[in-house]
């Protein structure tokens, strides 16, 4: 083949070029670190980290050999890419210790995508788990209906819708709350800013006095309204979250641990969120962590698992807790 632009074969001009989107793509990666909080584009890009720092890699295995000067120059780039990947500590890991009787609470947070063919299976975890706090984002119409809570859910005491029938008008994807303890109170709040995502704070009771819980469901990012609309809610969270001594607040955020926004966010995340994904069980390449639990330092993180799906395009999380010695 004749000689172009200094490579002598295709595979060398493939290369060339695959080296070339890869360090353009961890520029793009370095910029949205600090842009991502005031545009969009930025914080959807940042979303997909793994997966660019995972064809990085890829990319210098394939050109080690053939670009080595060009290797050794993307391999810095991509390290440097990678430092809020590697560097990320605003989680913790379960104890794995012991909980006597009564002394530990399991919370699962789920979106259901509104669909009630996916009781049945969400059913069966809650039973398998003894789950004692359930948190549902897009919960479907007929987890409202009392037929249907008395067969699904009727292990829980306590049980909290926020829906377009309960809500002021403009309530967008329905929220759920579920303790199986009675609550002292709970409060349903819509905030103008929010996109129509309302959130759910609950005092919790019993052997739990003192915990505060707060579940919200955050607006997908796509836009510049979606962006701030999302981090309107949150903010609400957090801040409803913080004025507890104890709290956890948790759903689907819609939001990566790589965010800055999330750095932000009070509390620590149940779980390491680098090596595991939540959404989209359809298309486990583009895996992201969206959904969360959060919690307060006065909190032991006891276990925590992302369970096998329901059939929603999002997985179970499920975190144990129990107070801090």
């Amino acid at each position: 083949m004749l000689v172009f632009g200094g490579f002598t074969t295709k595979r060398e001009k493939i290369v060339f070029g695959l080296c070339v989107i890869a360090a353009l793509a961890c520029a793009l990666a370095i910029v949205s670190q600090f842009g991502a909080e005031s545009f969009f584009l930025f914080e959807v890009f940042l979303s997909l980290l793994p997966q660019i720092l995972i064809f990085c890699g890829l990319v210098i295995a394939l050109s080690a050999y053939s670009q080595p000067r060009l290797t050794a120059g993307l391999a810095a780039l991509t390290f440097l890419t990678a430092l809020p990947f590697l560097s990320f500590s605003k989680f913790e890991r379960p104890t794995g210790g012991e909980c006597g009787p009564g002394e530990c609470f399991r919370i699962l947070t789920i979106n259901l995508w509104s669909e009630s063919d996916y009781l049945p299976a969400l059913a069966e975890l809650i039973r398998e788990y003894e789950v004692d706090i359930l948190a549902i984002n897009e919960s479907s119409v007929d987890t409202i209906d009392p037929a249907f809570e008395d067969v699904y859910f009727a292990l829980y005491d306590t049980v909290v819708h926020a829906t377009w029938l309960n809500m002021p008008r403009g309530m967008g994807n329905p929220i759920s709350f579920m303790s199986r303890e009675p609550v002292k109170d709970y409060v349903r709040v819509l905030n103008p800013d929010t996109g129509g995502r309302a959130y759910i704070a609950a005092e919790l009771g019993d052997q739990w006095d003192g915990i505060r819980g707060v579940v919200g469901h955050g607006m997908t990012p796509l836009t510049p309204t979606g962006l701030a609309q999302r981090n309107a809610l949150l903010d609400d969270i957090t801040s409803v979250a913080e004025e507890a001594d104890s709290y956890i607040f948790l759903g689907d955020f819609n939001m990566t641990p790589w965010s800055p926004k999330f750095a932000s966010l009070p509390g620590r995340r149940a779980g390491d969120p680098r090596f595991s994904m939540t959404w989209p069980t359809i298309f486990p390449p583009l895996g992201m962590s969206i959904d969360h639990i959060m919690f307060s330092d006065d909190l032991e993180l006891v276990d925590f698992e992302i369970l096998r799906s329901v059939g929603s395009d999002h997985y179970p999380v499920l975190a144990q807790f129990r107070r801090a010695d």
